[in-house]
C-alpha cells in the first residue's frame, strides 16, 4: 500500500509537469499542481486506504457519502443499473482519478466495483476540510477537478441517450481514451457493448470497421487507439449520417 502510494504521488508529479494533451487527464495531478513534492506527499497521506480484491464493491448506490474517494492503484469501474437490472457503466478509473463525485441528497447515485486488485484512498470529510486550510491552491484546484468530472458524466449519459450506434461506440473509445490513454486494458467487445448501451454482435461490426479503416487495432482483452483524431472525426461523421 505505501509503494502504492509513493508510485502515485510520483507519477502525478512528472504528469503534471507534462504535455496534457498526449496524456491522458488524471485529477490528482491537476488538484496537486502546484504544490511541492512534500506538500503533494502531506496531501495524499490525508486519505485512508483500502485494499479491495478484484469483484469487491468500494460503495453501493444509496450509501451515505461522507467524503471522496481516490484510486491509487488498479482499476475501478462505477455504473449504474437500468430498471431491467442491466449494467450502465459510467467511469472506468485508474490511478489518480476520484470515484462518485457527484451523489443525490448525500447518498451515492452509482456503484463502484474493482475490477481487478486495487488500491482505494478514502479522503472523509473532515479530512477533506483539512487538505481545504492548509492548502487553499489544492482546493481550488479540486473545485476545478470536480466541477469538470460531472460535466464528462453528463456528456456521456447525454450521448449514450441521443446518438445512434457508431457514434456512441466511437464516443465510448474517445473518452475511455481520454481518461485512460491509447491502450484500454481489459475492454472486451462485450464489456464494450455495456458501454454503449447495446449488444456484442452489433458493436463488434463497428469496431472491425474501425479497424479496417486503421483507427484502432483489437487484440484478445485489449483496444489500441491509433488515431484519436481520426476517431472524432469519424465518430463527427458517422452522427451526421445517423
Amino acid at each position: 500500500m505505501e509503494r502504492a502510494h509513493r508510485d502515485l504521488c510520483r507519477k502525478s508529479s512528472s504528469q503534471a509537469v507534462t504535455d496534457r494533451g498526449r496524456l491522458p487527464r488524471v485529477d490528482l495531478a491537476e488538484v496537486l499542481r502546484g504544490l511541492s513534492s512534500t506538500e503533494a506527499d502531506a496531501a495524499l497521506k490525508l486519505t485512508e486506504d483500502r485494499t479491495y480484491p478484484g469483484g469487491a464493491y468500494i460503495f453501493n448506490s444509496g450509501d451515505e457519502q461522507h467524503g471522496l474517494y481516490l484510486v491509487k492503484n488498479g482499476l475501478v469501474e462505477e455504473f449504474r443499473l437500468t430498471e431491467d437490472g442491466n449494467k450502465l457503466p459510467i467511469n472506468r478509473s485508474g490511478p489518480g482519478k476520484f470515484l462518485a463525485v457527484a451523489s443525490v441528497e448525500g447518498r451515492y447515485c452509482c456503484f463502484a466495483e474493482a475490477l481487478e486488485e486495487s488500491v482505494v484512498g478514502f479522503l472523509s470529510f473532515p479530512r477533506l476540510k483539512e487538505l481545504c486550510e492548509k492548502f487553499p491552491g489544492a482546493a481550488m484546484n479540486l473545485i476545478g477537478v470536480l466541477v469538470r468530472r460531472v460535466g464528462e458524466t453528463e456528456e456521456r449519459l447525454q450521448l449514450l441517450a441521443l446518438s445512434g450506434l457508431r457514434s456512441r461506440v466511437a464516443g465510448t473509445l474517445l473518452g475511455l481514451h481520454f481518461t485512460q490513454g491509447p491502450r484500454l486494458e481489459r475492454v472486451t467487445h462485450e464489456a464494450l457493448a455495456r458501454w454503449a448501451a447495446s449488444s456484442r454482435p452489433k458493436v463488434s461490426v463497428v469496431l472491425e470497421e474501425l479497424e479496417k479503416a486503421g483507427l484502432i487495432r483489437l487484440s484478445r482483452g485489449q483496444i489500441e487507439i491509433l488515431n484519436a483524431a481520426g476517431l472524432e472525426e469519424w465518430a463527427r461523421q458517422a452522427a451526421a449520417a445517423e
